[in-house]
């Protein structure tokens, strides 16, 4: 419906733009101020409801229009309108066949009071809000977005045995990148005593969608144990192969067999991690343990897991790789 031209002309509105309005029962005006309130669907006797239509003879029904639209509830204190007349065309099947008188009386902010005069008033007016609030929510969306999503998947050294939540491997490194300027959060998915067929089996449940990146720290429980390093190797592969598919980045961190397992045993078990990194171009970190192992210092007492020393250690040598790792996701290398 087109809006009116002025209030003495009423009639002369025509089918056009929508114009909404307020139907009134001659109440007294409150001079109380009121904020503008949404609109809301309800069903009080001064709400103008456009309703579906079910039958030829529903009252305010709006054929194959199956929602709610109402005036202005309360508005600023500002001007008074002047009496008059709005007539609301009904549809029925999409032709016009009644009309319906409604009465405005209501105090309202001058600006909407001349734009109701002239029939400028129409819901085309609210789109610019809509559309602000809607680019605001996408922006919010795209910003949370740009924050990397990344999984510390491993054993006791990456889950922190025997320490506070706040000292283990990936709080440590998270609070690093961030001291760096990078947005990143890091999920600790550490297990104590894991081995790769344990890590193998809980992979897809352990690294939810939406996950850009996986620390994989796994392999010393297998080399304390004498798992083959082939069956060791096979694990691996199949945990990066299971992750790339899913397009998830993939991070490797290696380890050495301990000495007493044997030269052989040794030669086959540490050149699994740069062969995997190889073979599949992954960023890769040598040897978790680098700067701990010897320093009893910075172990616990068991002498093979780092005590927070320890672990501030591996974090500090650890962050140059872990930063290049965020960088290539970020540029969607």
């Amino acid at each position: 419906m087109k809006g009116l031209e002025n209030d003495a002309d009423i009639a002369a509105a025509e089918i056009g733009d929508l114009v909404l309005a307020h139907p009134v029962q001659g109440r007294a005006v409150n001079d109380d101020l009121a904020a503008i309130e949404a609109l809301e669907a309800g069903h009080d006797h001064q709400e103008c409801r456009f309703s579906r239509a079910g039958r030829p003879d529903d009252a305010d029904g709006f054929a194959g229009i199956d929602g709610q639209a109402h005036a202005l509830q309360h508005v600023h204190r500002g001007c008074r309108l002047a009496e008059g007349q709005v007539r609301i065309f009904q549809f029925d099947d999409g032709f016009c066949h009644a009309e319906r008188p409604y009465m405005k009386e209501e105090w309202i902010d001058e600006k909407i009071a001349r734009r109701f005069r002239n029939g400028s008033m129409r819901l085309k007016d609210f789109l610019p809000f809509f559309l602000s609030v809607a680019m605001t929510i996408a922006l919010s969306a795209a910003a949370r977005a740009e924050s990397l999503s990344l999984v510390g998947f491993g054993d006791s050294l990456m889950a922190g045995y025997q320490l506070p939540p706040e000292d283990a491997f990936p709080a440590r490194l998270e609070k690093a990148l961030k001291d760096k300027g990078f947005d990143v959060t890091i999920a600790n998915a550490g297990v104590s005593g894991d081995t790769t067929s344990g890590g193998l089996a809980r992979i897809d449940w352990s690294v939810p969608d939406g996950t850009k990146g996986v620390i994989l720290e796994l392999g010393a429980n297998d080399a304390l144990r004498g798992v083959s390093p082939e069956e060791t190797r096979k694990n691996l592969e199949a945990m990066i192969d299971r992750l790339q598919e899913r397009g998830i980045a993939v991070l490797l961190v290696g380890m050495m067999a301990p000495p007493n397992m044997g030269g052989d045993y040794g030669a086959r078990f540490n050149l699994i991690y740069s062969d995997l990194a190889r073979e599949h171009k992954l960023a890769f970190y040598p040897f978790f343990l680098d700067g701990v192992v010897t320093k009893a210092g910075l172990q616990l007492d068991d002498g093979m897991h780092p005590n927070s020393d320890g672990i501030a250690v591996m974090v500090e040598r650890f962050l140059p790789t872990a930063e290049q790792f965020v960088r290539s996701l970020h540029k969607g290398e």
